[in-house]
């Protein structure tokens, strides 16, 4: 077994949660990719990140930005293409202009991480980059990148997938750190995750307007 990893991932309301599920095990059904379904339904905010240090020092690094971290209003704007992954686009407000509370979370994460993070070689995995983030609810993900001749018919496929409906809006209420492992980080490390969560942060609620 290789050395664990970490994720930070916003967790989605129950109803995206259930459309995300009902997706991917309908692709792993008809076309074998358990990529995406090997991972509970999440926005990445830091991914597959190294770190030696025991689990609770990582949780609690992450505490000074999440304890007190307030919620925020996230809009799935459809199916869509992330390079050649297949994904909810939840990158945006309704105004097309980028979600800017949803990528600060993101920078604010990876900076927290960073001084016990180092690098190892693992296939489809790069550091983090603020200027390349673009938040996302993956439905089909890395077996699109090794067999991209696929991508078409299976985004095709997940287009008419009856699925329950994904919330259009929701509020980023959940951020949870996981740690994975895998038989080995080179090649389809996917078909062998495993993952472990560690700890669930809420978010505080906004006072309603007028309180």
């Amino acid at each position: 077994m290789s050395e664990p990893v970490y994720g930070v991932f916003l967790l989605p309301d129950a109803a995206t949660s259930a459309a995300i599920s009902s997706i991917t095990f309908s692709v792993e059904r008809q076309f074998g990719l358990v990529s995406a379904g090997r991972f509970p339904p999440h926005a990445t905010l830091a991914g597959s990140v190294p770190i030696t240090a025991p689990p609770e020092r990582v949780a609690d690094s992450l505490d000074p930005v999440l304890d007190q971290r307030a919620a925020f209003d996230v809009y799935n704007r459809g199916i869509a293409r992330h390079g050649r992954a297949v994904a909810y686009d939840i990158d945006t407000l309704p105004d097309g202009s980028t979600n800017l509370a949803l990528h600060r979370l993101a920078v604010d994460v990876n900076r927290a991480l960073a001084p016990l993070a180092h690098q190892i070689d693992a296939t489809l995995v790069s550091p983090f980059a603020a200027d390349r983030f673009r938040a996302h609810l993956s439905l089909a993900s890395h077996e699109l990148s090794t067999d991209p001749a696929i991508a078409a018919d299976v985004e095709a496929f997940i287009r008419e997938v009856p699925a329950p409906a994904p919330a259009e809006h929701f509020t980023a209420r959940r951020v949870a750190l996981y740690s994975f492992t895998s038989d080995c980080w080179g090649g389809a490390w996917w078909r062998s995750l495993a993952w472990e969560r560690i700890r669930t942060w809420s978010l505080r609620e906004q006072p309603a307007q007028g309180a």
